[in-house]
């Protein structure tokens, strides 16, 4: 076995050299972030990456300064442990040595033609590095450009457009998206949002009684619990007098018990729960107990755009207490990357419903679906025109207004 450490400027490059040096044989043992000094005084650095390759070729002419052996290599062992990589490193190492193992299995046919080419393309690589630096995580990633790479093969000649295109279809499939809140006359729905102080559970539960009242011309109410934040109730009373709906506060399951049967011919409810943090074990069991008393159709756990994936899985496992069984996400306009999203709904398995994108009532909604979360995905490459070949910009909203202004909002 021949082992060869590559340097180059990003990860893309290196595994050019090895695919040029190595060919078919190659596997990727381990890869680490260089910094380069480009000044006397150090001012700046130029960042790069070091990926060590082996083979078993052994036709391939040897560097006495790049190779290593097992015999003169005292952490050869170590080579092979990829725990300690890095989120990105471990999806390319990952990517590259299922391609190459691929490659060398591919089977041919008795004219000696290749009959299996199914391995992912340098595009398709580009995708998968696009993927990782907008914050999918690496299994993440590497699973949707193995089902790129398998739903290309028979279906169009791969190009990044074409794959985001592909990429938002299998994100489609895959049971993600909740729709929006549908209403049945003569069926009262009850809907309750809880998250975090300040993720925006007030405003959007706003903009949908807007909405529901004003262009669907439902009878909306909204009940809050949220009776620890200042100003909470008065925000909702603001709109209230605007739009026409009613409000009602309660604090404990008699009072909103009280206020449904009040509004029991109304055909939306609305309830909005005070913000909880991840450490709020007392008001969150308060919140609990209320919510597991009331006949609810469905709970919306509102998350902000701008929370790391980590934080996200942490919101959403602390509040499947009260059976959450849809997300919301908030201030996606606040956000230049959106692969924590993505990740989360791949992950967790909680369908989506709404994204919102500003603070205009009468607009800044838009149902949710495949192909504006990969908009949302991608929407910030600048080297991307994201048009389809139609040449409809996919950056657009897709408003649940339907482009139209509420007036007086």
């Amino acid at each position: 076995m021949q082992i060869k450490k590559f340097k180059a400027n990003n990860m893309t490059d290196a595994l050019t050299l090895i695919k040029r040096e190595f060919g078919t044989d190659a596997v990727i043992l381990s890869a680490k972030t260089l910094s380069h000094d480009r000044s006397i005084l150090s001012s700046f650095k130029k960042k790069g990456v070091e990926v060590t390759a082996a083979t078993d070729n052994n036709d391939i002419e040897k560097n006495e300064d790049e190779i290593i052996t097992k015999n003169n290599c005292k952490d050869y062992k170590k080579l092979y442990d990829l725990s300690a990589l890095s989120n990105k490193q471990g999806a390319f190492i990952t990517s590259f040595n299922r391609k190459m193992k691929n490659k060398k299995s591919t089977k041919k046919n008795i004219d000696n033609k290749i009959i299996n080419s199914n391995y992912p393309d340098d595009k398709q690589y580009s995708i998968l590095d696009r993927l990782i630096e907008k914050n999918v995580d690496g299994n993440s990633a590497q699973s949707l450009v193995n089902e790129l790479n398998n739903y290309t093969s028979t279906s169009m000649v791969s190009s990044i457009h074409n794959d985001i295109h592909c990429l938002a279809k299998i994100v489609d499939g895959k049971n993600l998206f909740a729709g929006p809140v549908e209403v049945t006359k003569g069926r009262q729905k009850v809907l309750c949002f809880a998250g975090a102080a300040g993720v925006g559970k007030t405003s959007t539960i706003v903009k949908l009684a807007a909405y529901h009242s004003l262009m669907k011309k439902n009878k909306v109410a909204v009940l809050t619990l949220d009776n620890y934040r200042i100003g909470s109730v008065n925000q909702l009373s603001v709109f209230s007098n605007i739009i026409g709906f009613p409000i009602g506060v309660a604090s404990n399951y008699t009072e909103i018990k009280s206020l449904l049967r009040k509004y029991n011919e109304f055909d939306l409810i609305f309830i909005d729960t005070p913000g909880i943090s991840l450490v709020d074990e007392a008001h969150f069991n308060d919140m609990k107990n209320i919510i597991h008393q009331i006949d609810i159709d469905d709970v919306f756990l509102v998350l902000s755009s701008n929370t790391q994936l980590s934080d996200l899985k942490a919101f959403v496992d602390k509040f499947n207490d009260i059976l959450v069984n849809r997300l919301i996400f908030t201030k996606t306009d606040e956000s230049l990357s959106h692969g924590n999203i993505l990740s989360l709904l791949l992950q967790k398995k909680i369908p989506v419903s709404y994204f919102t994108n500003g603070p205009n009532i009468s607009g800044d909604i838009e149902v949710a679906n495949a192909r504006r979360l990969v908009d949302l995905v991608f929407s910030y490459d600048n080297d991307l025109n994201l048009s389809d070949q139609n040449g409809v910009n996919t950056k657009s909203t897709f408003s649940c207004y339907e482009n139209k202004k509420i007036v007086g909002l």
